[in-house]
């Protein structure tokens, strides 16, 4: 039985075109269209949420592996402590629930891992909620999933940071490795020359491609793309 006291979906959102969105309801959808699991519980934090979440299913996976989906309020979610031998239990984040799940796994004596994931990593508040996580009763069966290399350095850091301020802080959960997967349909290569023409750009035009938002206040940090930038001007001579 996999669980997990994140529903994937936020209550509200309009689109799923920002990245975490992306991101945490494609991580479910690929679960549930190759997991092996035999059953997966999912409680969700209001019932609004729950609609969303079940409105959002239906149109991605079939009734097969519907089937195998309970859903359910967080409420229920004690009961189901009590009563059910989950396998494994994962959350879309790592600074949130997981370390009340730590919690809460101790209090009703129950013995899955536990598994979060990162997403930013530079709200003023992260080194507050590494600290809160490092004093909750995670286990070595536990994992931090990070997506990137530099992601789960910048992590270690944290970690370190809060290790140096308290040193009877310590987080014992692996921090795992796991790349972002992307779903092969959406890859739909098409003529580079051709497209470079319609662009109307030179052939031998060195091209960069950022994909994401670009904002001051909200994301994205510049200065990496300037830096590379700056390099390849340097290289090619320009």
């Amino acid at each position: 039985v996999f669980g997990s006291i994140d529903s994937f979906v936020e209550t509200g959102e309009t689109s799923l075109k920002l990245g975490r969105l992306v991101a945490n309801f494609e991580f479910l959808k690929a679960l549930l269209t190759y997991g092996s699991f035999d059953q997966y519980q999912i409680y969700c934090p209001t019932f609004d949420n729950l609609k969303l979440l079940k409105h959002r299913l239906e149109g991605v996976v079939d009734d097969r592996v519907l089937s195998r989906v309970i859903l359910s309020h967080h409420l229920n979610f004690p009961d189901a402590l009590r009563d059910t031998d989950f396998s494994a239990f994962h959350v879309g984040g790592w600074n949130w629930y997981l370390p009340r799940l730590a919690y809460l796994r101790v209090k009703y004596q129950a013995s899955f891992p536990l598994t979060g994931i990162i997403h930013s990593l530079d709200p003023s508040e992260v080194i507050l909620d590494v600290r809160e996580l490092m004093r909750s009763p995670l286990a070595g069966c536990d994992s931090i999933v990070c997506t990137s290399a530099s992601g789960r350095q910048v992590f270690q850091n944290y970690v370190e940071a809060a290790h140096a301020q308290d040193t009877a802080l310590s987080l014992p959960a692996r921090l795992d490795l796991i790349p972002l997967g992307v779903g092969d349909e959406c890859f739909r290569p098409g003529d580079r020359a051709a497209a470079r023409v319609q662009l109307g750009l030179e052939s031998s035009a060195v091209l960069l491609l950022y994909i994401g938002r670009i904002s001051i206040s909200t994301k994205a940090d510049l200065a990496p793309l300037l830096y590379t930038f700056h390099r390849l001007c340097a290289e090619e001579g320009a």
